[in-house]
């Protein structure tokens, strides 16, 4: 919901549905594709026991090290959140000092009538 949010407010009006598909398509690439992939490099590599019916196939891992196992899971999810909370961190750097660099005043009606307030809120100029 954030990244939808952050899409939505970051472009203008005539290219947001572009800029959400590429966003989806992106996010697809990225982390859908690749992360069950790593992920199930990371579980067979706490694989204790592997039984193979022949040599030619890999075999299906029997009897996993769950010391090791849940270590490696714990320090997985904590690596992609730590990495995920400084990206955003960053984006939101990004995101202020480009309402601070615009400058622009926006404005608009409240219930179609009345006049266009503005004011100042340290973001840049909001209209009320």
């Amino acid at each position: 919901m954030l990244v939808l949010a952050v899409c939505s407010r970051s472009v203008e009006d005539d290219i947001k549905a572009f800029s959400l598909g590429v966003s989806v398509i992106l996010a697809r690439l990225l982390g859908q594709i690749p992360g069950p992939i790593f992920l199930g490099r990371l579980i067979d590599s706490t694989c204790k026991l592997w039984s193979k019916p022949d040599c030619e196939s890999s075999g299906v891992c029997q009897l996993y090290k769950l010391d090791m196992f849940a270590h490696t899971l714990m320090i997985y999810w904590m690596t992609l959140s730590l990495i995920a909370v400084i990206l955003f961190f960053i984006a939101s750097l990004f995101a202020r000092r480009a309402s601070f660099k615009s400058g622009q005043e926006l404005s608009y009606t409240v219930n179609g009538q009345g006049e266009n307030q503005t004011k100042d809120t340290g973001y840049g100029v909001a209209a009320f």
